[in-house]
C-alpha cells in the first residue's frame, strides 16, 4: 500500500470513530442554554438575505463578535429550520474534518522532527511516511477526538463556535508550515495567503483565535531552528496586525458583560490560585476524564493549591527537558498555556471558569504531543514489546468512546441535562438557575421558580435568574412580581435587553405607554439589530396613536428579519390605517403566507387569497 492510500485509510477510520461514538447526538434536542440565544429563538439567524448577513457582520451580537459562527447557525437553519437533528448533524461532520485536520498537521510535525528538527530541509518532510509516524499521528488525533472532553462541543449546538475555530486555526498552522517550508518557491505567497485567510476566518468564528500568532512564534524553534528569528517575527507582522484588530473588536464587543458568578465567589487568594488550577484543569480531566459536567463549581482550596504546585512542577520540568533538548515537551507545554490563556481567569464576559468547550483546540497540543511519544516508542521498541502494549492502549479506546456516548446522552434535553449538573455542581448557581430555566421552558412554573430561587439565594446578583423568575410570575398572572423581578435584572444589569423588553410589556398592559415607550428605546439603543425589539416599540407607538413611527419599527423589523410574519401584518394595519389599501394587501398577503393566522383570517374574511 503506498503513502497515499495509507493516509486515505487512517483518515476514514478517524472518520469512521468519530461517527460511532459521536452518532447518538443526532437525535438530542436543542437545550435552552444557548441555543435559544443562537439557534431557535434568534431571529438574526432566521434568513440568508443580504441585508441579515449584513447585519451579522456589523454588529456584535451576545457580547461577542462572531459572524463566521452566526452565519452558520443561519446556513443551517436555512436548510433545517429548528429540526436540532440538522444543526448536530453539521457539528458531528466538522468534528470529523477536525480530526482529519489534526492528524494531517501531527504527521507534517512528526515527519520534521525525524528530519533532525528542520522542516525548512524541504523533501525530507515530503518523503513517504514512515509507520510510527502514521501511527503516532493516528493516535494524536483518534485520542482527542474521542476523548469524554469532546462531547459538549459536538452534542451542543450553541459551541459551533469552537469547531469552527478549530477547523480554522488548524487549517491555518497547517498552511503557514507548507508556506514555510517553500518560502523560496513560487507557491509559497499562495501557502501564505491562505494561512492569514483561515485566522481571519477563525478570528471571525470565535475571538480567541487572536493567540494563533503566537502559536506560530513558539512552532519556528521546533520546525525551523537554523532559521533567522528576526526574519519570521517580521513576517509574522500582519498576523499579529490582524489578531490585535479583532481582539479589540472583540474587547469592545464585550464591554458590557457580566463576568462568572464564581469570580465574585472567590477571595482574594483563590483568585490568585485560579490561574494555576486552570492550567492543570484540563490536563487532569484528560487523564482522569470522571465527572465532567457542563458546569463547575469552585473546588476546596486545598485542590487549588494543588493545582498551582503541580501546574508550576510540569511547568519547570518541561524547561528541563528543554535544556535536555527535548524542547517538544516544552512547545506543547507552551501551546496549551497560550491557547487557554483567554479563559484562563474566568474574567472575561459571560464565561465560566472552566468547561469541557474550552479544552477543545488548547489541549491538542498534548494530544501530538502523546502521538510524538507513540512514534517515538515505535521506532526505538521492537515490535513485539509495541504489540505488548496494544491492548492497553485498545482499552484506552474503548473506555473513552463508552464515556464519550455517555456524556453525550446528557445533552439530550434541558431538562435531562440540569438534572445532571445539579447532581455535579450542586452549590452552583448556574446549575440550579439553568434547571429553572429548563423548568421554565416545559412550563412548570412552580418547580421553575423553585431551582431559580435556589440560584438567586446562592448568587443574588444573578441576572438570568431574576428574570426568569420574572417570566415564571408573568405566566401565572402576577404581573406585579413579574416587574419586581425585571427592574431587578434590569438594575444588576444595565444591558440586559430582554428584561427592558418584558418589562416595557407589562407597561403596555397597564396602558402605561410612555413608561413603555422610554424602556423600548432603551433596548433599541442597546439591541439595535434586535427585530423583537422594534415590533414591540411598534406595538406601544401604534397603541399611542403615532402611526408614522409605529409603521418605522414594523419596517425595520422586516428589514431585520424578512420572515417574521406579525410585522407584515402589523405593517397592513397601519397601512389601512393611513389609507394605502393597496399596499396593506400586499403586506397582509405577503403575511399570510408567512403563515400569521390574523392575516389569513382578515384576507379569508374579505374574501382575498394569498
Amino acid at each position: 500500500m503506498n503513502d497515499s492510500s495509507r493516509i486515505l485509510l487512517a483518515c476514514a477510520v478517524l472518520v469512521i470513530l468519530q461517527w460511532i461514538v459521536f452518532w447518538p447526538a443526532l437525535d438530542n434536542k436543542f437545550v435552552a442554554y444557548d441555543d435559544d440565544t443562537y439557534v431557535y429563538a434568534n431571529p438574526a439567524i432566521q434568513s440568508l438575505g443580504a441585508t441579515s448577513v449584513l447585519q451579522l457582520f456589523s454588529h456584535p451580537y451576545f457580547h461577542s463578535y462572531t459572524p463566521v459562527t452566526l452565519l452558520s447557525h443561519a446556513i443551517d437553519y436555512a436548510v433545517w429550520k429548528a429540526n436540532p437533528w440538522g444543526h448536530h448533524l453539521t457539528s458531528v461532520m466538522l468534528h470529523s474534518v477536525n480530526s482529519v485536520l489534526l492528524f494531517s498537521l501531527s504527521l507534517i510535525l512528526f515527519r520534521a522532527i525525524h528530519a533532525g528538527g528542520d522542516a525548512s530541509r524541504g523533501a525530507s518532510t515530503l518523503r513517504a511516511s514512515t509507520t510510527s509516524e502514521l501511527a503516532g499521528a493516528f493516535v494524536a488525533a483518534a485520542l482527542f477526538s474521542i476523548h469524554p472532553l469532546r462531547a459538549e462541543s459536538v452534542a451542543w449546538v450553541s459551541d459551533r463556535k469552537d469547531l469552527l475555530l478549530a477547523l480554522f486555526s488548524l487549517s491555518s498552522v497547517i498552511a503557514y508550515i507548507l508556506y514555510a517550508m517553500r518560502r523560496e518557491s513560487q507557491v509559497a505567497r499562495r501557502w501564505y495567503a491562505l494561512s492569514l485567510a483561515c485566522l481571519l476566518l477563525a478570528l471571525l468564528s470565535k475571538s480567541t483565535a487572536v493567540v494563533l500568532p503566537v502559536i506560530f512564534l513558539l512552532l519556528d524553534p521546533l520546525l525551523f531552528p537554523k532559521d533567522n528569528w528576526r526574519e519570521r517575527l517580521k513576517e509574522k507582522l500582519p498576523f499579529f496586525l490582524l489578531a490585535l484588530v479583532f481582539g479589540a473588536v472583540s474587547a469592545v464587543a464585550a464591554k458590557d458583560g457580566t463576568a462568572s458568578d464564581i469570580v465574585f465567589r472567590l477571595s482574594g487568594f483563590e483568585k490568585i490560585l485560579l490561574p494555576f488550577y486552570t492550567l492543570i484543569f484540563y490536563p487532569v480531566k484528560i487523564l482522569w476524564p470522571n465527572n465532567l459536567a457542563p458546569v463547575y463549581d469552585i473546588p476546596d482550596i486545598s485542590w487549588m493549591v494543588v493545582g498551582f504546585l503541580v501546574s508550576t512542577a510540569v511547568t519547570i520540568l518541561a524547561f528541563v527537558q528543554a535544556r535536555r533538548g527535548n524542547k517538544q515537551w516544552l512547545i506543547a507545554w507552551l501551546c496549551y498555556v497560550v491557547g487557554i490563556l483567554p479563559t484562563i481567569t474566568g474574567l472575561s464576559a459571560g464565561i465560566q471558569p472552566w468547561a469541557d468547550r474550552y479544552s477543545y483546540v488548547p489541549t491538542m497540543s498534548l494530544f501530538i504531543l502523546a502521538g510524538a511519544g507513540v512514534a517515538k516508542f515505535a521506532v526505538e521498541r521492537n515490535r513485539t514489546r509495541l504489540q505488548a502494549w496494544m491492548p492497553g492502549v485498545v482499552i484506552i479506546f474503548l473506555t473513552w468512546a463508552y464515556m464519550s456516548r455517555q456524556q453525550t446522552a446528557v445533552w439530550k434535553d434541558s431538562e435531562t441535562l440540569f438534572r445532571y449538573a445539579v447532581e455535579k455542581a450542586p452549590s452552583s448557581p448556574m446549575a440550579h438557575g439553568s434547571l429553572g430555566q429548563a423548568l421554565l421552558e416545559n412550563n412548570d412554573l412552580d418547580r421553575a421558580i423553585e431551582s431559580l430561587g435556589k440560584a438567586v439565594a446562592l448568587w443574588p446578583r444573578y441576572p438570568g435568574a431574576l428574570y426568569n423568575t420574572g417570566i415564571a410570575f408573568e405566566r401565572k398572572q402576577m404581573p406585579d412580581s413579574a416587574a419586581k423581578y425585571y427592574a431587578d435584572a434590569i438594575m444588576i444589569d444595565s444591558t440586559y435587553v430582554s428584561a427592558y423588553v418584558n418589562y416595557a410589556n407589562l407597561f403596555v398592559t397597564r396602558n402605561q405607554l410612555d413608561e413603555a415607550i422610554s424602556l423600548y428605546e432603551k433596548a433599541a439603543e442597546l439591541a439595535p439589530s434586535d427585530p423583537d425589539v422594534y415590533y414591540n416599540f411598534g406595538n406601544a407607538l401604534y397603541l399611542k396613536g403615532d402611526r408614522g413611527k409605529a409603521l418605522e419599527c414594523f419596517q425595520t423589523t422586516v428589514k431585520l428579519s424578512p420572515n417574521y410574519a406579525s410585522a407584515y401584518n402589523n405593517i397592513g394595519v397601519v397601512l389601512l390605517d393611513l389609507g394605502n389599501t393597496d399596499a396593506a394587501l400586499e403586506n397582509f398577503q405577503h403575511a399570510a403566507r408567512l403563515g400569521s393566522p390574523d392575516a389569513q383570517q382578515l384576507l379569508k374574511s374579505k374574501g382575498y387569497s394569498w
